[in-house]
Formats: C-alpha cells, structure tokens, sequence
C-alpha cells in the first residue's frame, strides 16, 4: 500500500508541477501582451515629429526641396531656412510652413496664417479650434507655465510644440503660429548662434 501512496503522491506532485509551469507560461504570455500593450500606447502618444512626409531629426534639406519641387510648391530657400507658400496641414491651409534645418538636419516646422492673409475672425475661430486639438491630443505633455493664455506648450522630452496668437512683431497684425520642434537639435542650433557672437 506504500508503494500507491507513494505513486499517488508522485502522480500528485508531477500534476501539480506541470500545473504551475502551465500557470507560469500563461503568466507570461499575459505580461509580454500588458508590456506589448504598454510599450504601444507611449509610442502613439507622442509628440508628432513627421509633416507633409518629412521627419524633424531625420529629413535632410534636399527631402524638403524635393517634396517642394514635387508638390509644385513656391518656395524660398534663407540661410538654414526653406519657406513654402500655401501648406495644407491639420485639416487648415497655411500661409506659410518654414522649415528650419541644424547641419542640413530638419529640426523645426512651423506653420503661419496672420490678417494679412486670411480674416481675423478665421484666426479667431482657428485658434480656438487649435487650442482644443492639440490640448486633447496631447494633454499629458502641456506646460503649465506659459507666458501668455494666447500661448500654449508642450513637450514630451524630445519633441516641443509652441502655439501662440498674438501681435505680428508687436504691430497691430493679428499672427497665429503652430511650432513643432527637436528640443535637442534646437537647443544646438540656439548654441551655435550664440556662439557666432
């Protein structure tokens, strides 16, 4: 009889093993779908970095060109600077789009209506649609602490976004900027301009 409780308790213990091993691997694959799962939402969370097909912190000053050239777009090309007239981007055309490039690397885009272009009552209604896209799309990222309520802010620690509504350079003219930029490839542009003084 020693023997079949003895083979009753091997039996036993040998079931029960394979039951936590098979607990065990079902744990896992729960985990690695949570971790999958997880490591999904941050990427699709943050900051946008591609426009028009171009990427701030990979696109090079040539991509820029050519999309220009390719789209029939006017455009003028300052210094670390290429200008295009009449972007279509976030569902509103634009005055302008200004890409701004650190060693021939796209690190800022920004997109520009002011009255000289459109109504202000556009500017007005467009600003406030803006204000509520962007702080809904990115909530977890806005700044707190921004100059002015016509100012918004947000940053994912590698990518900025700066939308504001004010005066024109201080004259009367009504101006609404939407700014997405490289924070580090930023702040190496900034260093190497100062560094010219």
């Amino acid at each position: 009889m020693n023997s079949n409780m003895y083979r009753g308790d091997r039996d036993h213990m040998i079931h029960e093993y394979y039951r936590k091993k098979k607990l065990l691997n079902d744990m896992k694959k729960i985990l690695l779908c949570l971790c999958f799962i997880i490591s999904s939402l941050n990427v699709s969370s943050q900051i946008q970095r591609t426009f028009l097909g171009l990427t701030i912190g990979e696109s090079k000053r040539n991509d820029v060109v050519n999309y220009a050239k390719n789209q029939g777009k006017d455009f003028e090309e300052r210094n670390d600077k290429i200008y295009i007239a009449n972007a279509r981007f976030g569902g509103l055309q634009w005055s302008y789009a200004v890409f701004g490039f650190y060693k021939d690397v796209l690190y800022m885009v920004s997109f520009s209506n002011d009255e000289n272009n459109v109504s202000k009552m556009y500017l007005e209604k467009t600003w406030e649609n803006l204000k509520k896209t962007l702080t809904t799309k990115y909530s977890e990222y806005l700044l707190n602490n921004m100059p002015s309520e016509d100012m918004l802010g947000f940053f994912d620690a590698k990518t900025a976004i700066i939308a504001k509504y004010n005066n024109f350079m201080d004259s009367s003219v009504k101006d609404l900027l939407l700014m997405y930029y490289d924070y580090e490839l930023n702040e190496m542009q900034s260093k190497s301009e100062e560094d010219e003084f």
